[in-house]
């Protein structure tokens, strides 16, 4: 009997503990309710979150050890007797506790639940947030759902460490950077600033994880380029503007994967000049008077080997015999590798032993090697007989060939002087113009660079604050309103 009540006591305080105790706490309140705890103020920009272990009175039996994490970066471990000071970007959180290796009931527990706690927080606020652990016996493992924490839930604990906002911001990935600013669903959102692993910057408005308009790509060099870009990696891509750290304008107009495309402008010294990148963003030549002489240079090359064309017949007329001699070389080193090395048996009965276990097939193969040795024997001695003989048909042959080779050679020697005195007849007769024609051309290529230039103007006018415009605006014309959204 005494047995039967102690296990219904037994029951029905485990029924008890577990009806009171079976649920994870996550609550935010304003630090405003709880004096005398005197909180910190925000730095401008920024926000505050108080976060502390809110233990439960049955968790005076136990104490466990909670690993905090802010989006799944890890703080530190959390205990009952201190809290934790986050700073962060205005923006959404996912504030978490992890439960740590504990000891239960003489067993080694290995811990790993988690409770998670999604926030949204403003500039300027100052929140606290509870979080705690209690042990049921139904469900040993299991955060509160509510926690009714009194005012001064601070007063007694320690602040383990207070966690500046550039740790806060950790796992707000953009583009492989760091970014420190807001964030929204954690993406990058609002203004801040970007660091890029390849030591470029940005600094200005993100809009949920893209770059905007609104801000400004620093490179390593200094230079800055503030336009439109592409949505899928990040680089300019679209118009903008590059500037140097100077100030002045490397080039306004259209860029593609990161790089300036095709013609533009830009101004150096307050003089505005054409620039050309081309299809791949390698920058062109632009200067008049080198691509005139560049130009020039090319078209006299050009009529110069359009010209006097007399050597070109007996140049083949050499190739084709000198091919002719290298044909009959290997034509005879060919035919000599082919010839059998005996032949002693041809043309007379030989001696050869007939193996009394040769089997038809065998003696078939033998009959018929025989027979190609004959035919093979007979061509040989059909050519010449001897080798001496058949190399000296060789030496006749290309002695021959090399003296119809050495009249080729001496038609096509005196066909190239005759064509080498046409050519600098002529080279003479471009050279007294060249001067004349280069001059020609810078000016025909300076008018096309002006009438670029002008085309562009008129198409910014009114326009002068798009970044694509910005190399056209008035010297009164401050960057201050300059605007990319076009």
């Amino acid at each position: 009997m005494d047995t039967y009540l102690h296990v219904l006591r037994k029951a029905a305080f485990i029924l008890l503990s577990t009806l009171l105790l079976s649920s994870c706490l996550t609550s935010a309140v304003n630090i405003s309710s709880t004096p005398p705890f005197a909180a910190q103020t925000p730095a401008p920009g920024k926000a505050l979150l108080y976060v502390f272990y809110a233990k439960y009175w049955q968790e005076n039996i136990r104490e466990y050890e909670l690993q905090l994490l802010v989006d799944d970066e890890i703080i530190g471990t959390i205990g009952t007797s201190d809290y934790y000071l986050l700073e962060l970007w205005p923006g959404d959180y996912d504030i978490a506790v992890e439960l740590l290796p504990y000891t239960a009931l003489g067993k080694r527990r290995q811990g790993g639940e988690m409770a998670t706690k999604g926030i949204s927080i403003d500039a300027g606020e100052i929140n606290l947030l509870g979080m705690g652990y209690v042990d049921a016996s139904s469900n040993p493992l299991n955060f509160y759902t509510a926690w009714p924490f009194k005012a001064g839930a601070l007063e007694g604990r320690t602040l383990t460490r207070q966690v500046p906002h550039t740790e806060t911001a950790q796992a707000i990935k953009t583009y492989g950077g760091q970014w420190q600013g807001p964030a929204r669903e954690l993406l990058a959102h609002g203004e801040g600033t970007l660091r890029l692993p390849n030591g470029m910057t940005y600094q200005g408005r993100m809009e949920r994880g893209d770059y905007t308009t609104d801000g400004v790509l620093i490179y390593p060099d200094g230079k800055r380029y503030k336009g439109e870009y592409s949505s899928y990696f990040g680089k300019p891509e679209g118009k903008g503007l590059l500037t140097d750290a100077d100030g002045n304008v490397v080039f306004a107009g259209t860029f593609y994967d990161g790089k300036p495309y095709e013609k533009g402008v830009s101004s150096r010294n307050g003089q505005l000049h054409y620039e050309d990148y081309g299809r791949y963003g390698t920058k062109q030549e632009t200067d008049p008077a080198t691509l005139a002489e560049q130009s020039i240079t090319n078209q006299d090359k050009r009529r110069l080997a359009s010209i006097s064309k007399e050597a070109e017949p007996f140049n083949a007329e050499v190739s084709r015999y000198q091919r002719m001699q290298r044909d009959a070389r290997e034509e005879f080193e060919e035919k000599e590798a082919s010839y059998p090395s005996q032949c002693t048996c041809a043309f007379k009965l030989c001696l050869e032993s007939n193996p009394s276990d040769e089997s038809l097939e065998e003696r078939r193969a033998r009959k018929k090697a025989q027979s190609r040795r004959d035919a093979a024997c007979r061509e040989w001695r059909a050519t010449g007989g001897t080798y001496a003989e058949r190399k000296a048909q060789l030496d006749r042959e290309l002695a021959n060939i090399s003296g119809n080779l050495a009249d080729a050679l001496a038609q096509l020697k005196q066909a190239e002087q005759r064509d080498a005195a046409v050519r600098k007849q002529k080279a003479a007769a471009l050279a007294r113009t060249r001067a004349a024609r280069t001059a020609e051309l810078e000016q025909k290529i300076r008018q096309q660079q002006r009438d670029n230039l002008e085309e562009q103007r008129l198409a910014c006018q009114g326009k002068e604050t798009y970044c694509s415009c910005y190399a056209f605006r008035p010297p009164s014309q401050t960057s201050g309103s300059l605007t990319c959204t076009q």
